[in-house]
Protein backbone atom coordinates (compact mmCIF):
# COMPACT_ATOMS: atom_id res chain seq x y z
CA UNK A 1 0.00 0.00 0.00
CA UNK A 2 3.00 2.56 1.05
CA UNK A 3 4.65 1.56 -2.38
CA UNK A 4 1.43 2.86 -4.30
CA UNK A 5 1.04 5.58 -2.88
CA UNK A 6 5.03 6.95 -3.13
CA UNK A 7 4.48 6.05 -7.04
CA UNK A 8 1.28 7.95 -7.47
CA UNK A 9 2.80 10.95 -5.37
CA UNK A 10 5.72 10.70 -7.50
CA UNK A 11 3.61 10.74 -10.82
CA UNK A 12 1.93 13.46 -9.56
CA UNK A 13 4.95 15.58 -8.74
CA UNK A 14 6.39 14.53 -12.24
CA UNK A 15 3.27 15.64 -14.07
CA UNK A 16 3.33 18.95 -12.10
CA UNK A 17 6.45 19.85 -12.72
CA UNK A 18 6.22 18.83 -16.36
CA UNK A 19 3.12 21.04 -16.76
CA UNK A 20 4.52 24.23 -15.08
CA UNK A 21 7.35 23.95 -17.38
CA UNK A 22 5.05 23.63 -20.29
CA UNK A 23 3.10 27.00 -18.89
CA UNK A 24 6.05 29.20 -17.99
CA UNK A 25 7.81 28.35 -21.49
CA UNK A 26 4.64 30.21 -23.01
CA UNK A 27 4.76 33.74 -24.62
CA UNK A 28 3.03 36.74 -22.90
CA UNK A 29 -0.67 36.19 -22.52
CA UNK A 30 -2.62 37.18 -25.57
CA UNK A 31 -4.86 40.09 -25.60
CA UNK A 32 -8.15 39.93 -26.83
CA UNK A 33 -10.60 42.67 -28.47
CA UNK A 34 -14.20 42.81 -29.02
CA UNK A 35 -14.85 43.86 -32.84
CA UNK A 36 -18.91 44.94 -33.37
CA UNK A 37 -19.03 45.01 -36.64
CA UNK A 38 -22.48 46.10 -37.80
CA UNK A 39 -23.96 45.67 -41.70
CA UNK A 40 -26.31 48.41 -42.51
CA UNK A 41 -26.20 47.08 -46.12
CA UNK A 42 -28.43 44.74 -47.95
CA UNK A 43 -26.10 42.41 -48.86
CA UNK A 44 -23.44 40.11 -46.94
CA UNK A 45 -20.51 42.07 -45.65
CA UNK A 46 -17.04 40.23 -45.35
CA UNK A 47 -13.69 40.68 -43.80
CA UNK A 48 -11.16 39.07 -44.08
CA UNK A 49 -7.87 39.82 -41.10
CA UNK A 50 -4.73 38.17 -41.69
CA UNK A 51 -2.02 39.04 -38.80
CA UNK A 52 1.27 41.16 -40.28
CA UNK A 53 2.82 39.15 -37.36
CA UNK A 54 2.40 35.76 -36.46
CA UNK A 55 -0.21 33.24 -37.98
CA UNK A 56 -3.25 34.66 -36.94
CA UNK A 57 -6.68 35.09 -39.69
CA UNK A 58 -9.88 35.15 -39.10
CA UNK A 59 -13.04 35.93 -41.60
CA UNK A 60 -16.24 37.51 -40.38
CA UNK A 61 -19.08 37.16 -42.35
CA UNK A 62 -22.21 39.30 -41.06
CA UNK A 63 -25.52 39.09 -43.16
CA UNK A 64 -27.41 41.84 -44.67
CA UNK A 65 -28.86 44.13 -41.21
CA UNK A 66 -27.05 42.31 -39.03
CA UNK A 67 -25.04 43.02 -36.04
CA UNK A 68 -21.99 41.15 -34.89
CA UNK A 69 -19.28 40.68 -32.20
CA UNK A 70 -15.99 39.36 -32.70
CA UNK A 71 -13.23 38.59 -30.29
CA UNK A 72 -9.78 39.62 -31.85
CA UNK A 73 -6.27 38.78 -30.87
CA UNK A 74 -4.41 42.19 -30.00
CA UNK A 75 -2.74 43.37 -33.10
CA UNK A 76 -2.08 44.71 -36.60
CA UNK A 77 -4.23 42.88 -39.74
CA UNK A 78 -4.26 43.36 -43.50
CA UNK A 79 -7.71 43.16 -44.07
CA UNK A 80 -9.80 42.08 -47.19
CA UNK A 81 -13.16 43.96 -46.93
CA UNK A 82 -15.67 42.82 -49.53
CA UNK A 83 -19.20 45.06 -49.50
CA UNK A 84 -21.86 46.66 -51.47
CA UNK A 85 -20.35 44.62 -54.74
CA UNK A 86 -16.88 46.11 -53.84
CA UNK A 87 -13.76 44.88 -52.13
CA UNK A 88 -10.66 47.06 -50.87
CA UNK A 89 -7.69 46.13 -48.76
CA UNK A 90 -5.95 47.67 -46.01
CA UNK A 91 -4.93 47.35 -42.63
CA UNK A 92 -7.43 47.16 -39.37
CA UNK A 93 -5.03 47.70 -35.75
CA UNK A 94 -6.72 46.05 -32.91
CA UNK A 95 -5.53 47.87 -30.23
CA UNK A 96 -9.33 47.93 -28.36
CA UNK A 97 -12.60 47.45 -29.37
CA UNK A 98 -13.81 48.71 -32.10
CA UNK A 99 -16.92 49.00 -33.63
CA UNK A 100 -17.01 48.82 -37.57
CA UNK A 101 -20.66 50.20 -39.09
CA UNK A 102 -20.94 49.57 -42.48
CA UNK A 103 -23.68 52.08 -44.43
CA UNK A 104 -25.99 51.49 -46.74
CA UNK A 105 -24.90 50.87 -50.36
CA UNK A 106 -26.17 53.84 -51.79
CA UNK A 107 -25.63 57.14 -50.89
CA UNK A 108 -22.96 58.86 -49.07
CA UNK A 109 -21.92 57.77 -45.84
CA UNK A 110 -23.62 60.47 -42.94
CA UNK A 111 -20.11 61.06 -41.32
CA UNK A 112 -16.76 59.01 -40.54
CA UNK A 113 -18.04 58.13 -36.76
CA UNK A 114 -15.50 58.51 -34.49
CA UNK A 115 -12.65 56.32 -33.47
CA UNK A 116 -13.53 53.05 -32.47
CA UNK A 117 -17.02 53.86 -34.15
CA UNK A 118 -16.13 53.97 -37.75
CA UNK A 119 -18.74 53.94 -40.45
CA UNK A 120 -17.40 52.01 -43.75
CA UNK A 121 -18.59 52.52 -47.16
CA UNK A 122 -16.16 51.23 -49.79
CA UNK A 123 -14.31 52.99 -50.82
CA UNK A 124 -14.96 55.90 -49.01
CA UNK A 125 -13.35 55.18 -45.21
CA UNK A 126 -12.56 57.60 -42.75
CA UNK A 127 -8.74 58.74 -42.65
CA UNK A 128 -5.94 60.03 -40.61
CA UNK A 129 -4.04 58.25 -37.70
CA UNK A 130 -7.38 58.26 -35.22
CA UNK A 131 -8.82 55.59 -37.50
CA UNK A 132 -7.89 51.77 -36.83
CA UNK A 133 -9.80 50.83 -40.51
CA UNK A 134 -7.82 52.01 -43.20
CA UNK A 135 -7.62 51.11 -46.87
CA UNK A 136 -4.41 51.18 -49.07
Amino acid sequence: MKGKLLLALVFVLVLSLALSSVAFGQDEEEVLFRVDVRNNTDQLVTLSLVAQEGFTAYVLNVPAGASQVFTIKEGTYNHTTFACGDSATGTVAVTQQLRLVFTPCFGDAVNAGEPTLEKIQLPDVPEGGNWKYQFD
